[in-house]
This record gives structure tokens, sequence and C-alpha cells, in this order.
């Protein structure tokens, strides 16, 4: 069989399953232990707190306001449940997301680059 010029490019039936070189799907990363940046971060001891706000002027004093205890909250406290329910919700979403969605992302592209190259193969 004769062999192609160097530099030519490969023809169709010469092309294996993996014609870009991407290899095998990687295998499903084993659980990894979850790393807490609070964890990583240096002791703050006795560092000085800044704040990022923009700031604004302050408003003239009206008059003194006797001060009172706050009021408790009409539903209980329920806002705060449901404020703190929906932070955790929101980091155990995301921290699934960035598990998934890269491996699901690969998936589908070496799915749709395999049903391209099988078109243009059978165009030609």
């Amino acid at each position: 069989m004769p062999q192609p010029p160097p530099g030519a490019a490969p023809q169709p039936a010469a092309r294996g399953r993996d014609p870009f070189g991407l290899g095998a799907p990687a295998p499903a990363a084993a659980a990894q232990p979850a790393i807490s940046i609070e964890d990583s971060l240096p002791d703050q001891g006795d560092a000085e707190e800044i704040s990022l706000d923009i700031a604004t002027p302050t408003p003239a004093p009206v008059a003194a306001r006797p001060a009172t205890a706050p009021a408790p909250a009409a539903d209980g406290g329920e806002a705060l449940l449901r404020e703190a329910l929906s932070k955790a919700s929101r980091e155990v979403i995301e921290k699934i997301a960035w598990e998934v969605v890269p491996q699901l992302a690969e998936t589908i592209i070496r799915e749709e680059l395999e049903r391209l190259i099988k078109d243009r193969e059978t165009q030609h």
C-alpha cells in the first residue's frame, strides 16, 4: 500500500476512533475531600478589616431616638432560616455543578465530534 507523502493529511480510513488525539474520556475522578478556603488562610491575628464599600456622605443626624431592643421577627425568624437554607443550597449546587458540568461538556463535545466525522466520511 503506498504511503502518503510526509506532512499529508491522513486518509479517513486511516483515522481511528480518536482523530484528534484526545484519548479515551477521563475516568470519573475519585471523590476528593473538599478544601475549605478558610482552612488555608493564615491566622488574621490583629489584622484590621478594611471596607471595600465606596464612601458616601453621611447625612446629618436628625434627632436622637431612644434605643429600643429590636422587635422579634413577625414570621418567627423564618426569613433568616430561608436565607441560611438558600445559601447552603446554593453552595451545594455550585459544588455539584463544578464536578459534573466539565465531564458532561467533554462527553457532549466528543459525541458531536464523532457525529461530524461520520457525516464528513459519508459525504466523501
